[in-house]
């Protein structure tokens, strides 16, 4: 049992690690931001800055875990205020790793098409609401960009 688990944390340590190193080096040469650039009308619907863009893809293409660590850093950095975190660990947490998950589900026969519009429209009419509704800003994170 203990072999097994040690396997797994190896393995899982083989795939963090490079994906650490690549972000960084990413975000180093501003890859990361010239990707998000064009999110920053997607993000204003939730009254996310351009900053929030950044933990908010790699959540969404590389996974929850993942992103979150992103999440986390970004606000240790003071990048991302707190009601920013959870307004993007809200919209992750119903549409994480869209299309990597959504391929596991192929497997067994689901329709690729139906998950990932399903899961976008949810995951968007539950943020929409919470980020405008319940957690209003009183500032614009956009104003200055």
């Amino acid at each position: 049992m203990f072999w097994g688990l040690g396997e797994m944390a190896f393995k899982i340590f083989l795939i963090i690690i490079p994906l650490m190193i690549v972000l960084e080096i990413l975000k180093g040469y501003g890859v990361l931001e010239k990707m998000t650039r064009p999110l920053i009308p997607f993000l204003r619907n939730f009254n996310l800055s351009r900053e929030a863009g950044v933990p908010f893809l790699v959540g969404q293409f590389l996974g929850l875990s993942y992103g979150a660590g992103v999440l986390i850093q970004s606000s240790k950095e003071g990048k991302v205020s707190t009601q920013e975190m959870w307004i993007i660990c809200l919209f992750l947490s119903l549409c994480h790793s869209l299309f990597e998950d959504t391929l596991l589900f192929v497997a067994v026969g689901a329709n690729f098409f139906v998950l990932v519009i399903f899961r976008l429209i949810l995951a968007i009419a539950v943020t929409l609401f919470f980020s405008r509704v319940l957690l209003p800003r009183r500032e614009k994170p956009w104003a200055d960009q």
